[in-house]
């Protein structure tokens, strides 16, 4: 599946989940009290202007993370810490108005990581070799 495909995909299912989600938002403590309210906050919030030619994983990340006008205890935590050196790892995302789970998605295809999302969390973790290490 190339880029164009994945992205495709990727656009389909996050618009299934997030319709979906938005009908079973619990009232509680934001994006960190559910998992659909997390994928929800994932979806709806975008940055207008991404701008990393050449940066590392950790460094996106934490630009990422900084929502602007959303306070942290209201976010989602995004984590690449269990990325074998995230700070070394390069990364290459120039793009405008992306969703934060479409940003965090192009930089796992990038890094060679899968996602997990939990309540409150999106996290990068390594893949697995084709030996299952």
């Amino acid at each position: 599946m190339d880029r164009i495909e994945f992205t495709a995909f990727l656009v389909l299912m996050l618009t299934g989940i997030s319709d979906t989600a938005k009908a079973f938002v619990p009232v509680g403590n934001g994006p960190a009290s559910s998992l659909p309210s997390t994928v929800l906050f994932l979806t709806s919030v975008t940055k207008d202007r991404i701008d990393f030619p050449d940066a590392s994983l950790e460094e996106v990340i934490n630009f990422l993370q900084r929502t602007g006008d959303v306070p942290a205890e209201n976010g989602v935590k995004l984590d690449c810490s269990r990325m074998p050196e995230p700070s070394a790892i390069r990364v290459n995302l120039v793009e405008k108005n992306l969703s934060l789970l479409q940003a965090v998605s192009l930089l796992a295809e990038q890094s060679g990581a899968n996602l997990q999302i939990e309540p409150g969390k999106l996290i990068l973790l390594p893949k697995k070799n084709r030996t299952g290490r």
